[in-house]
């Protein structure tokens, strides 16, 4: 079997380097940056275009954000033949708005970063248009990292938080124990967290093993009036509250998200940054003296300004904002990447404005056309919360440096003319 990947992000790669261990498929793979792709097997197929995985494959992933994800369905229509199954890896866009772009046999496909340890419980729905043979097909496939739930569409969401999510919410429950523990003991963090974790994974392995309940754990451990009842009592008198609001808020945001995917599938992006923007600026009540968008009928030529210092126009004469890093000029000089990380990221990628320019306005191009001025703290307060964020390009004010943002790689780079 032909298997094609679209998107080697995190959760690509992760796909790629299963699928290929297994030795059960011919793999074509894509991605934005296809340097990314280098330390591949020499055996995996690298492809130059979304299209030319679709021809070669039987089956596609699309391990894409919910933001790209028409643009590849569009990049893809015409090269699927009516035997391929699509695999879509966003849960948040329903079967029929990808129907909207691409009426074919289509599934969705959520995986659990479990699946590094081939432990993952990958949960899987179908459209009207899967066989049971395709059904089998993927389910073979997805069984080398872990075990495969069907589910239906309508109880994805929850399935997710139960299976995808779950595993950053038990890591940030036992980090806050652990952390609680350490208050009242003088053993060293890596060893308290050492047996939690394996006192954790030997109680999973338990009740599976032994087909016992949560409860029956607790009273096989809970003597009555003894120190685990009252540790016991606690949590179940307090932690309900919690787990009720956690559940609230990720399907809220759930909800809110595919909201927000349905509307891509009908609006044009730049309307959807711009009306974004505009919202953050009134939430925020930012004073329109230091963030703004740029005028109507100058930010064309901020644009072609840009383009001229920082791109070989001669060699690239259709270069526009989509991906135009990959075409600047030789000769400039380059900072060290700031990876996203973690939730300090814009903090950190702020550090690279350079000391001159840090109090003066500056231009923010985004990769959808729009064009802002403003000052370094309104910039990337509102860079932190686009949710349309792709490729955005805060520059300074002679046009002498940029620092490039590209959301699919995750990083920022300070460029120097």
């Amino acid at each position: 079997m032909k298997v094609g990947i679209i998107g080697c992000g995190s959760m690509g790669s992760m796909m790629t380097d299963k699928f290929y261990a297994a030795g059960e498929c011919e793999l074509f793979v894509t991605t934005r940056t296809l340097s990314k792709l280098e330390g591949l097997p020499n055996d995996v197929n690298v492809c130059k275009t979304n299209s030319e995985v679709a021809a070669a494959s039987d089956m596609v992933f699309l391990c894409v954000r919910p933001e790209v994800l028409k643009n590849v369905l569009d990049d893809i229509k015409s090269a699927v033949s009516p035997d391929t199954l699509i695999v879509s890896l966003n849960g948040s866009v329903r079967f029929d708005l990808i129907e909207k772009v691409l009426r074919t046999k289509t599934a969705k496909v959520i995986p659990s970063v479990t699946a590094e340890i081939d432990r993952s419980q990958t949960l899987v729905c179908y459209n009207d248009l899967v066989t049971e043979k395709d059904k089998h097909r993927l389910k073979d496939l997805l069984s080398c990292m872990g075990d495969v739930i069907e589910l239906a569409e309508d109880e994805l969401g929850m399935g997710s938080e139960l299976v995808s999510c779950m595993p950053g919410f038990i890591a940030s429950v036992f980090d806050v124990m652990c952390t609680s523990a350490m208050e009242h003991t003088s053993l060293p963090k890596e060893q308290v967290v050492s047996m939690v974790l394996n006192t954790l994974t030997a109680t999973g392995e338990l009740m599976l093993k032994k087909g016992m309940t949560f409860g029956e754990v607790v009273e096989r451990v809970a003597t009555k009036g003894g120190i685990t009842e009252v540790g016991s009592s606690v949590i179940y008198e307090q932690f309900p509250h919690t787990a009720q609001e956690l559940f609230e808020k990720t399907l809220e945001k759930r909800a809110q998200t595919a909201e927000k995917c349905s509307s891509l599938f009908t609006d044009e992006t730049y309307y959807l940054v711009r009306d974004e923007i505009e919202r953050l600026i009134k939430e925020k009540s930012m004073d329109r003296e230091r963030f703004h968008e740029f005028s109507k009928y100058g930010w064309q030529e901020i644009v072609k300004k840009f383009l001229s210092a920082f791109i070989d126009l001669e060699k690239h004469k259709s270069a526009d904002l989509s991906y135009c890093w990959l075409h600047f000029r030789d000769g400039l000089r380059s900072s060290e990447a700031v990876l996203k990380k973690n939730d300090g990221y814009f903090d950190e990628v702020s550090k690279l404005i350079p000391d001159e320019d840090r109090n003066k306005k500056l231009f923010l191009i985004l990769s959808e056309g729009c064009v802002y001025e403003g000052y370094a703290r309104e910039i990337f307060e509102v860079l932190g919360e686009l949710f349309y964020l792709e490729d955005a390009y805060i520059l300074s004010p002679k046009f002498d440096w940029v620092i490039c943002h590209c959301d699919d790689g995750k990083s920022s780079v300070l460029y120097k003319v």
